[in-house]
Formats: structure tokens, C-alpha cells, sequence
């Protein structure tokens, strides 16, 4: 065979081979596509993974909030939790209904990360006190979310009282618009005093930078993020975590909570803000003191648990915790108790 013929055939043999190489390559993508998004239940959902809201997560989209508890039962590896319509945690097997209840707010701690429902301090403080506890407690929120939750709580659900409790990190939160791949509210000091930002909080993700719209386009793929989510461009691929708007955390947090306390005062609602220590897990305990030195200084009741629970002895505070850094059921009857007490002592103090 002549050589030009046998480099004519070889160059088709060549071509022919390459396309069968990308028409495989292509059909193998596409099957592995179309078998992900049936596992997913996404088949038909063209929304970009990268863009738009976490799927199957147990929180819901808040427009003023961010996010709330997802209305159901949701069990996990050592406890499970329920929460009503109205996005609050169920307290287990509980008294009877109350009029004007007590709402208990704040993040995990409140809600009751790591225990079952009976277990939270807000269950137990209903069972001591024999009267309503709404749990308003939302695990990842900042003291920002938690003052908008209790002020509207406030305003739908006429509380006999509202105790706000935190931890040192949820100071930290209020500096940031935007908080484990979710928008947040969160206040800034403008002309006119604290000035509410991110009001409706956006629903969707963040991109990543730099080349948002690769990011965004590359989330089209279920098969692209399996891929990309195990690989070092995880981080790009994925978004931001946080993003962060200022550093005046004190001042705000400060403001808030006095703003609370003043609103209180003028409905007849009484309201207790109580602080709490962690192991150093999630967040340290060093902004706690100086917040509490202003609080009181604006008139502001506190009950500074977290110096309590820091002068317990460490192995007995370090039992406290359980393996993720929330408290077991032993330290929120304690908090439980604690709180209860400062209740009836204020009611003492209230009756004629």
C-alpha cells in the first residue's frame, strides 16, 4: 500500500478513535449525571448547587431571620428533635398550656444541640416552673437573630417573660452578613443609631471568588460537585463561609440587648439575659466580662452564668459537655434550676 494511503488511513483510524474515546467520555458523564440527580431527587431541578439554598437541611428560609428550625422530626446519630409550625422545638411530654409564656431564646445551646427534646434547659426549666416554655432557640444564630426573634415573639405571643441566652461567639456573629453558607440579618451604626442591614436576608449562596460565574455554572452539575467537593478546589468551589461586615460586635451586642430590656419594660414583659460558658469548642468565653460590665451598666438583668459554670471544678465542667461542645442534659438542669430561681426571686420581689 502505497505510504500517502497508509497515512490517510491511519489519520482516519486516529480521528474515528478519538471520537469514540470523547462519545464514550461524554455518555459516561451523562449517565453518571442522570444516576446522581435521581439519587439526589434532582432530576429535573436545574438550580445551581453552588447558588442556590443547601438542600435537605434542617432549617428553612427565614426572610427577616435567615433561617428557623424546618418544621418536623429530624433524627440523628445519638438524639433527635421536633419542632411545630411555628418553627419552635418541641419540649417533650409537658405541662399543660399556660397563658402568657415564658420564650427562650439564643443559638444551639438554647435550642438544644446533642440532647432530645425533654432534655434542653428550656424543657426542664417548663417542668420546674409548671408553666409554657416556648424554645425559640436556633442553632447557629448570632445575638442579632436572637434579638429580631424575641422582639417578634414579643410582639405575637404577649410572653410573661423573655430569657435571651449567649455565648461568647454570638457576639462574634453579629459581625458578619452572611454565616455557614447562609445569609444573615445584622446591624450596622448609622446617622440614625443601629441600622438593620440585609433586610429581606437574599435567599441564595454566595460564589466564590475570583470567577463567580465558573462557580455558579459548575454547581449545574451534580456530577462536577461530587467531583469538585473531594478534590483541594473544594474551598473555591463550595463558597465562602462567612463573610464578615465590621468588628464592633461589643457595641452592638450592647445596644441590642439594652433595646430588649427597654422594650420589656414597656410591654410588662420581664426580660433576663443569661450568658454561658463553653469548653472553648465552639468559640471561647473572653468577650463575655466586658459585655456584662455594660448591660448592668445600662440597667440590664443579668444572669452571668458563664463566671458560674467557669468556677465549677474543671473536671466536673468539663463533664458537662457533650462530644460536639453542647451541654448534656446534667448541665441544662442546671441552668435550668439557676434560672428558675432568679425567676421566682423576681417575682417575690414583684408581688404587693
Amino acid at each position: 500500500m502505497p505510504r500517502r494511503n497508509r497515512t490517510a488511513l491511519w489519520s482516519r483510524s486516529a480521528i474515528y478513535g478519538f471520537i469514540a474515546i470523547v462519545t464514550s467520555t461524554v455518555l459516561t458523564a451523562v449517565g453518571l449525571e442522570l444516576a446522581l440527580r435521581t439519587y439526589h431527587g434532582k432530576l429535573l431541578d436545574f438550580t445551581s448547587v453552588t447558588h442556590g439554598s443547601i438542600p435537605n437541611a434542617p432549617a428553612k428560609y427565614d426572610p427577616l431571620l435567615g433561617w428557623v428550625p424546618r418544621p418536623g422530626r429530624f433524627d440523628l446519630e445519638t438524639w433527635s428533635w421536633n419542632a411545630n409550625e411555628a418553627s419552635l422545638r418541641s419540649n417533650g411530654p409537658t405541662a399543660a398550656p399556660t397563658a402568657r409564656p415564658i420564650v427562650a431564646v439564643g443559638d444551639s445551646f438554647t435550642f438544644g444541640d446533642e440532647v432530645d427534646d425533654h432534655e434542653t434547659w428550656p424543657a426542664q426549666l417548663e417542668r420546674i416552673r409548671q408553666h409554657s416554655v416556648l424554645n425559640a432557640g436556633v442553632f447557629a444564630y448570632g445575638l442579632d437573630q436572637a434579638y429580631l426573634r424575641a422582639v417578634k415573639l414579643m410582639e405575637s405571643s404577649d410572653p410573661r417573660g423573655v430569657v435571651l441566652a449567649f455565648i461568647s461567639n454570638d457576639i462574634n456573629r453579629t459581625e458578619l452578613s452572611y454565616y455557614q453558607g447562609r445569609g444573615k440579618p445584622y446591624f450596622v451604626h448609622g446617622a440614625g443609631g443601629l441600622e438593620l442591614r440585609n433586610a429581606p436576608v437574599p435567599e441564595e449562596r454566595l460564589a466564590s471568588r475570583p470567577f463567580p460565574h465558573v462557580n455558579r455554572l459548575l454547581g449545574y452539575s451534580y456530577l462536577v460537585n461530587a467531583v469538585l467537593t473531594r478534590t483541594p478546589l473544594r474551598d473555591w468551589y463550595v463558597g465562602p463561609g462567612e463573610v464578615r461586615e465590621h468588628t464592633d460586635g461589643d457595641r452592638v451586642s450592647v445596644e441590642l440587648l439594652t433595646r430588649l430590656s427597654e422594650l420589656g419594660r414597656g410591654r410588662h414583659v420581664r426580660v433576663l439575659i443569661a450568658t454561658f460558658a463553653t469548653d472553648g469548642r465552639i468559640g471561647g468565653n473572653r468577650r463575655l466580662p466586658g459585655i456584662v460590665a455594660r448591660l448592668r451598666q445600662n440597667g440590664v438583668q443579668v444572669a452571668d452564668l458563664a463566671t458560674e459554670m467557669l468556677g465549677m471544678p474543671e473536671s466536673e465542667f468539663r463533664r458537662a459537655f457533650r462530644g460536639k461542645g453542647h451541654y448534656g442534659p446534667e448541665m441544662n438542669a442546671w441552668v435550668a434550676r439557676r434560672l428558675s430561681a432568679l425567676l421566682e426571686d423576681d417575682e417575690a420581689r414583684r408581688a404587693p
